[in-house]
Order: structure tokens, then sequence, then C-alpha cells
């Protein structure tokens, strides 16, 4: 279990459009059909049979979003083409992000942040330090070091006055100050006035994980505790069952608390598809909801992910990656230094020494591997 997972409420990433080739063995990209590739440093974007679709030309160009636009950069500025290669909004941006919720993008000019639309006009004035995306029709910014929110017409519905704020969920956001963190609804008021340690935003099943006294345990709505604070560290649920960290070793709890598979591990993941990754000594496996070892401990320890729907997983082996089926056996062997769980589109990024490529889900690739 990664040592901020339970924490991701109150983790303020800025939005800066993540680069290409930047994978790991967890993390899934949504392409939306079209994949970023650079040739004698220029950038365009192939279809997943590798026919280049958008021919090289750009500084760099990151992932479509759904709205069909991607950012490029050219000049050493930011803006966005659409799925032709045309040009939708010219660069002229210190640095920009994808379209989200309500149509939006946050912009960054001059050192300030705000937001654009889909025509590239202005929506919201770039004025903050820092900001977070929109959700739930709202987005936390940061003005003159203190953090709060504003609508999507930029007007401030929370004034700036905490020291942090998470995205809202549930219709609450967790947000800090003076070291503690509390929650709030959309009009700013105190919903749950609890002070925690930390604090996570809402997850569907109406549950936060929170901090206090130095130990993890789940919120509902109300600011009572569905599960006390037991825990060392304490994953998001999936399902009935949540890792959970108890002295050194990990096990998983079920919605109430109840200790569901003992903690045993050094390490555990959650399930996804039916199975966790867990680890013993030097070695990673998965195990099934009861608790069975069904893929016997034999990967690099810290280094098996989840397993997508389609049953395949990546995991490494000698310190390579590669991608497992769900008996354990390397459909497609161990070469790589860094590898992502496979797309929609059924395609994946790798790297190899420093180098990154596509490949489809037999292994082959559909653009090779270049710099």
């Amino acid at each position: 279990m990664k040592k901020y997972i339970g924490l991701s409420g109150i983790l303020i990433l800025l939005l800066t459009v993540a680069a290409c080739g930047e994978a790991t063995s967890s993390r899934t990209i949504t392409y939306y059909g079209l994949f970023p590739v650079s040739v004698s440093g220029k950038w365009g974007f192939i279809d997943k049979e590798g026919k280049a679709v958008i021919q090289p030309r750009f500084e760099h160009a990151y992932a479509f979003s759904a709205t069909g636009f991607a950012a490029v950069v050219v000049g050493g500025r930011c803006g966005y083409v659409d799925r032709l290669g045309k040009v939708a909004i010219t660069p002229q941006f210190d640095t920009c992000s994808s379209f989200g919720e309500n149509g939006l993008a946050p912009v960054a000019m001059g050192g300030k942040w705000g937001w654009i639309d889909q025509l590239g006009k202005i929506a919201i004035s770039p004025q903050f330090e820092k900001v977070v995306a929109f959700h739930e029709g709202f987005a936390g910014v940061q003005q003159d070091g203190k953090w709060g929110f504003v609508d999507k017409t930029g007007k401030f519905s929370v004034d700036p006055a905490f020291d942090y704020v998470a995205e809202y969920n549930q219709g609450l956001a967790a947000v800090e100050f003076a070291g503690k963190w509390s929650y709030v609804d959309q009009g700013g008021k105190f919903s749950i006035k609890q002070q925690f340690e930390r604090a996570s935003d809402f997850s569907p099943n109406g549950l936060a994980q929170v901090m206090a006294g130095g130990k993890y345990g789940y919120i509902d709505r109300s600011g009572e505790f569905a599960i006390q604070p037991h825990y060392d560290l304490l994953d998001r649920y999936s399902g009935d069952l949540a890792a959970v960290q108890i002295g050194r070793k990990f096990g998983f709890v079920d919605k109430i608390g109840r200790l569901a598979i003992a903690a045993k591990f050094d390490d555990a993941e959650q399930f996804q598809e039916g199975l966790a990754a867990v680890q013993i000594g030097e070695k990673s496996g998965y195990v099934d909801r009861t608790g069975m070892c069904v893929i016997k401990l034999q990967f690099d320890g810290g280094k098996a992910g989840p397993f997508d729907g389609a049953g395949l997983a990546v995991a490494s082996l000698d310190g390579k990656l590669g991608y497992i089926d769900r008996k354990g056996k390397f459909v497609i062997k161990p070469q790589f230094d860094t590898a992502e769980k496979f797309s929609d589109d059924e395609i994946a990024q790798v790297n190899v020494d420093g180098k990154f490529g596509y490949i489809d889900r037999q292994g082959k690739y559909i653009w090779n591997l270049q710099n």
C-alpha cells in the first residue's frame, strides 16, 4: 500500500499536464484512440494501428481528453489541437491542462492560473497562485497564500481562508487550517466540525478516511466514526474490503471494520477484478477475497500491479516488467523498465532504457521504442 493511500483528498496537485513516458506499473491513461509519439524531437499522434494521424510537428503533445482536444506546445507556448491536428486554440499560455468538468481547462499566464472555455475564451481570469480541478461544480483555488473555492463563473463560493483544500465529493470538501482538518459544505459552512490530523474526500460509499490520535479510521457524512481509528494505514474500500496496516503487517477489513483477512503481509494493495497484490518478504503474489493465495509469491516485491478487466496485470521479475494473466503466467515476457496498464483502446505505453513505445495485448509494438 502506497503511504499516501487514504490521504488522496489532501494531496493538492497543481494542474499541469503529465508528460508522456512517465508510466508506472499501475498507471492507466485514457487516450481516446490517439496516442502521442515523438519523432526526431517533434511530437504528433498515431492511431491504435500505429498509423500517423497527426504528423509530428509539436515541441510536445499530450493525451486527448474526452472533449476531443489535446494540449500541445509550439514556440514554448501551450495551446490545443483537435483530432484532425487543426489548431483549435492558439498556443499562447505558459502552461495548460486538459478540459474537464464544465467544459473548462486550467491555463496559466504570467504566473497566474485561470480557466478557458472550448473556444479559447477566458472564462475565469488568471488570478490564482494554484488551482485544483472542478468537481461537483466547484474548484479549489489559492489566492494570497490561502485556499478557497470558486464556481464556474469564478465567483468565490467559499472565501480563501484555509491552508489547503480537497475537492468536493458527496457535497463535502476537506479543508485544513492551522494543522487540523474539517469538512465544509458547498456554501462554506462547517458540516463536520471535528478536527482531524488528516482527512480524505468522501467516497461513493459515503465514507471518508481520517486520522485521529495518530491512527486511521472512517467517518460517515455526519462525522461519526463508522470504523474506529485503530489502523496505522487505511486504504479505500474496493467492494466490501479495504487494506489496512496494523503495526508492521497488512491485512483487509470488511465494511464494519472486522478483520476479514489476517494482517500477515508486508504490504497489500486494493482488490481489483477480485484479486489483490500482496507482499511477503521480497516477493509479491495475489490473494482472492477469502485470503487464499491464488498466484504464488514469485514477483519482485512491491511491483505487482492490479488486474484489468481483460485479465492482465503488470508484474516484475528480476527487475523487468511484463504482463501476467490471472494464473500468474507471463503472457508478455518481462522486458520493460516501466509499463502502463492497458487502456480502453487495448494499448499500453512501455519504456526501455529511456525510450518509450506502445504495445498491443499480444505484446506486439504498434509504435517502436523512440526517445
